[in-house]
């Protein structure tokens, strides 16, 4: 279920921020906030781009032929990033459900333009 629209100004379309909760195997609760397509690049070139987003802080990565994850904090807020290009998703998911969707929205901005 899609809850927010917003228009992009570089690229032309809607982005959709979703608002599906998760639960991991120890029990804690993300949003999963947006879908895109796969990553272009390695997981390494994703990193570097992770760090041109001021303040954004990478915690840690998991790269596993075609399938990788970035975990990260930016605004105070815990972020994982995981892209599968076998699948050709990418998944962006927020610990924090009350996350502001301006935050959201900077996230997916800044990523977008490495998505295929």
């Amino acid at each position: 279920m899609f809850e927010f629209l917003f228009r992009r100004e570089v690229v032309p379309g809607p982005i959709y921020l979703r608002n599906e909760l998760f639960e991991s195997g120890s029990g804690s609760r993300q949003r999963l906030f947006y879908v895109g397509s796969a990553f272009r690049g390695s997981c390494s070139s994703a990193r570097r781009w992770a760090g041109k987003l001021r303040g954004l802080l990478v915690i840690g990565v998991e790269d596993r032929s075609g399938l990788w994850s970035m975990e990260f904090e930016y605004e105070g807020s815990s972020f994982r990033l995981e892209s599968n290009s076998h699948g050709t998703t990418s998944l962006f998911f927020v610990a924090d459900e009350a996350c502001p969707d301006s935050t959201l929205m900077a996230v997916v901005f800044h990523f977008e333009s490495m998505l295929e």
